[in-house]
């Protein structure tokens, strides 16, 4: 009887594993992928782009989502890794922090706007590392 509430356990705990990763972004608005950091603050970071992102991005300081108007305050872990077609990003004030690794390897980037008055805090490490067409970066 023990042996079947075991494998029981076990189970429910991969499903809900699979489940966790099966949904790892959350939503996809124009191509920009996103977490839901906080229900109660309506919270996201950018979690990732669709395979026809590229070119110049805009992050939205909001975005709207199952009837919900999310701020953006972050940008993830290697969010924008190896897009090697983004060519420019425009960050919005709201965005205090960008995680490790986001634009890594992004070797057609070349400009990055960050808004008015922002609020950003920290760039983690290796954020922009080998981003080797990287021309100008505007505060």
């Amino acid at each position: 009887m023990r042996h079947f509430y075991i494998k029981q356990i076990l189970l429910t705990i991969a499903v809900l594993l699979f489940s966790l990763t099966a949904n790892a972004y959350g939503f996809e608005v124009d191509g920009i992928k996103y977490y839901i950091l906080s229900e109660e603050n309506l919270t996201v970071e950018v979690s990732g782009k669709t395979e026809n992102s590229g070119g110049n991005i805009v992050i939205p300081s909001v975005v709207n989502y199952g009837g919900n108007e999310y701020s953006v305050t972050s940008i993830g872990f290697q969010a924008f890794d190896y897009c090697s077609s983004l060519t420019s990003i425009e960050i919005p004030n709201s965005v205090t922090y960008i995680e490790g690794q986001a634009f890594e390897g992004c070797t057609s980037l070349t400009n990055v706007t960050f808004g008015e008055n922002s609020q950003l805090e920290k760039i983690c490490y290796s954020a922009f590392e080998g981003c080797t067409s990287l021309t100008s970066v505007t505060f």
